[in-house]
């Protein structure tokens, strides 16, 4: 979806290439680096992208080890490692390296140069049997969704201290049901509170070149939207006393078709860890913003 919006805002080839605001917002740019074992030269190719596609298991082959299947792989931190860990090119599989002029061992692997300030995380749910009868499958396995994600530079050291390199998640998107074909979606998106500004969400110069509406209107009276909790506004259409309060504290919106439920901050926490209950569906999507 971003890619294609992003197709229909970019310039003309004839004309000068401006980012636009899709670009600044959610591109970020990737090394693939391919190593060889035995001369240690290098190929790296950059490539930009939108989203990053997260494998939610990890391939094994027969040179893993053992203990390896006993790691607890569930954490959303974990499968980013290893998305970024080196992959080693063998047997089969060799790299085929031009200054050794044949086929050797090397090792492959993903580091990010640049990030933006909208991080969206795919996890792969979805996988592909082969065979006459081949089918999409979905993958259910339980992954911990932390609220903060340290930065994931490349050039930064370890630990990274950068305060503004850190990431915060604002929005989730969940699939409940077995298949691709079937199922229900549901959104959880963080709500700032009344005294946060937009601006603090967007780098400053961003922010210049956007007109941004920070504002959620819905009619009370409209019978297709049911509120679990204190009505929002009044039959006056007035802000409720309870909506005023919740109005002042980090607050989490659960959105399942006409049905809102709102949690607090703690609450939704505790939802993510599996202390309070768990989500309404298995994570898919993760929309993660830059820390300013």
């Amino acid at each position: 979806m971003v890619n294609g919006l992003d197709s229909q805002l970019s310039p003309s080839p004839r004309r000068k290439k401006r980012r636009n605001f899709v670009e600044q917002l959610f591109q970020g740019t990737m090394m693939l680096r391919t190593r060889c074992l035995e001369c240690e030269s290098s190929r790296e190719k950059q490539e930009e992208f939108f989203d990053v596609s997260v494998p939610v298991r990890r391939e094994k082959n027969s040179h893993d080890d053992d203990e390896s299947e006993d790691e607890d792989d569930s954490s959303l931190s974990k499968l980013m490692m290893a998305f970024m860990e080196a992959e080693r090119l063998r047997d089969e599989n060799k790299y085929y390296c031009d200054k050794c002029i044949r086929y050797v061992e090397a090792e492959r692997s993903l580091h990010f140069d640049t990030l933006p300030d909208i991080l969206t995380l795919h996890l792969k749910r979805f996988t592909a049997t082969s065979g006459f009868f081949g089918y999409v499958s979905k993958i259910n396995d339980h992954v911990t969704i932390p609220l903060y994600l340290p930065c994931l530079l490349e050039s930064c050291g370890t630990p990274c201290q950068q305060t503004n390199h850190r990431y915060k998640l604002y929005a989730l998107v969940t699939h409940a049901g077995m298949t691709l074909s079937s199922g229900h979606y549901l959104s959880y998106v963080h709500v700032q509170p009344k005294s946060t500004s937009i601006k603090q969400l967007f780098s400053p110069n961003l922010f210049k070149k956007m007109k941004l509406d920070n504002q959620w209107k819905k009619d009370s009276d409209d019978p297709e939207v049911t509120f679990k909790t204190a009505p929002l506004q009044t039959p006056n259409g007035e802000m409720s006393p309870a909506a005023e309060d919740q109005s002042c504290m980090d607050q989490w919106v659960e959105c399942d078709d006409e049905s809102i439920r709102m949690y607090s901050e703690e609450e939704f926490a505790g939802i993510l860890s599996g202390e309070e209950g768990s989500l309404l569906g298995s994570p898919y999507v993760l929309f993660y913003h830059r820390i300013f």
